[in-house]
């Protein structure tokens, strides 16, 4: 078990890398102030629209933040517990279902969608790194490098 634990937590950081959407900034926040009838609206519970390239950045802070914490949980025989890579495979897909929550139906949402789901079946999991490392995470990278890549954002996978 301790040879596919190693190999499958080096996939998750590589699928990681996949949401590396861009090198740019993130830019600040589009909520309006508070007094602006726009801010009334946010504030009522009416979403805040994201587009593809602040889609593709969310992707690549939570592929981040999964990567990070996946790595500093590794096991000094090389493993992840279950419950550590649930938890970071967790939180990667609620914050990524967040932001689809926003966003407009595009090939990135489509292809964001399909990693969040991917990591979402493998958080889900009995053995959460087994089964992300038995998931397709090589052609959703493809695929989300292309469609952000076609929206104008750079990514190194």
């Amino acid at each position: 078990m301790r040879s596919r634990l190693l190999p499958a937590a080096l996939l998750c950081a590589g699928l990681l890398t996949l949401a590396a959407c861009s090198d740019t900034p993130a830019e600040p926040s589009a909520t309006p102030a508070a007094g602006t009838s726009a801010g009334t609206s946010a504030a009522a519970g009416a979403p805040v629209a994201i587009g593809d390239a602040e889609l593709c950045r969310t992707v690549d802070t939570a592929g981040k933040a999964m990567k990070t914490g996946i790595t500093e949980s590794q096991q000094s025989q090389g493993g992840v517990l279950p419950a550590d890579a649930k938890r970071h495979f967790t939180k990667f897909h609620t914050t990524v279902g967040e932001a689809l929550t926003s966003a407009s139906a595009s090939p990135v949402t489509t292809a964001a969608q399909a990693l969040s789901d991917e990591i979402g079946v493998a958080a889900d999991s009995g053995d959460p790194v087994g089964t992300a490392a038995g998931a397709d995470f090589e052609g959703l990278s493809r695929t989300m490098t292309t469609v952000c890549a076609a929206a104008g954002v750079e990514i190194d996978f």
